[in-house]
């Protein structure tokens, strides 16, 4: 009788014992699990971090920061400030018509791109595009752009690499009616123009508020406004932000990439 007590006395203690064993395993690996954070915040951390580390604001006076933005804006508020982006609010280089790229081409060009239309038997005196007859600027003493100006102009907005159609012609402006055309003799473009065109009192004023460059681009954020300014008064009838972006080629220089809008 003595005997079976004590067996199941060493029963009962090997039990509590085994209990408490458990009990206090689970216990410090609970306690293990909640002093580590979740797999997803560990991931935002980093990737919180590394994109801080990535990202530099810039002075919205910097030079580089100017040139950029002068590249594809013009300096003057007017209804046509951003005529080379048509009605396009969210502007891709990448998928843009030639002739918009054209004529960004020509706003970048200086004036000693230009020279008199020389001699040439090629050089027709009119020119049919889109359906219209353009003449031959006989009186303009630079009308003349040679290939090779038009080809570093074009590859320093749209990249080293950037291939130019000849077919596509340079357009001057929104409103002139003036367009410098390829001649295949010449290997330059001459310039033909058109009696027409017309401007709006209403125009839009566009400043940078902030430049930051991140990774490999610099972009930079505009406050474009509106003026309906058809009765003089110049009152700002609507506002908005645009982002310039323009991705660092293997030379040191920029291309320009996109303008889109943010609001």
């Amino acid at each position: 009788m003595m005997k079976k007590k004590n067996n199941l006395v060493t029963i009962i203690i090997i039990v509590v014992v085994a209990v408490v064993i458990v009990g206090l395993g689970y216990f410090l690996y609970d306690k293990s699990l909640k002093k580590q954070p979740t797999n997803n915040n560990t991931v935002n951390d980093v990737n919180q971090n590394t994109t801080d580390e990535k990202v530099e604001s810039l002075n919205i006076n910097n030079n580089v920061v100017k040139e950029l933005y002068n590249k594809v804006t013009l300096a003057e508020d007017s209804y046509y400030k951003y005529w080379f982006y048509g009605r396009d609010d969210n502007y891709l280089v990448s998928s843009a018509p030639e002739s918009s790229k054209m004529a960004l081409v020509f706003h970048n060009l200086v004036e000693t791109d230009f020279t008199a239309i020389p001699n040439a038997s090629s050089i027709a005196q009119t020119v049919d595009l889109n359906g219209s007859i353009y003449t031959l600027n006989t009186a303009n003493n630079k009308g003349f752009v040679p290939y090779d100006n038009v080809l570093r102009t074009y590859q320093s907005l749209f990249g080293t690499s950037a291939s130019l159609s000849k077919d596509v012609p340079l357009q001057v402006s929104a409103y002139t009616i003036d367009y410098y055309v390829y001649n295949a003799e010449l290997n330059g473009y001459v310039n033909y123009i058109m009696e027409g065109g017309g401007t709006s009192p209403s125009f839009y004023h566009g400043e940078i508020t902030k430049a930051v460059k991140k990774d490999n681009s610099i972009i930079i954020t505009e406050k474009v406004e509106y003026s309906e300014n058809m009765d003089g008064k110049k009152k700002v009838s609507s506002t908005s932000y645009y982002e310039y972006t323009f991705k660092s080629e293997s030379d040191g220089t920029y291309s320009f990439v996109s303008r889109i809008k943010s609001n």
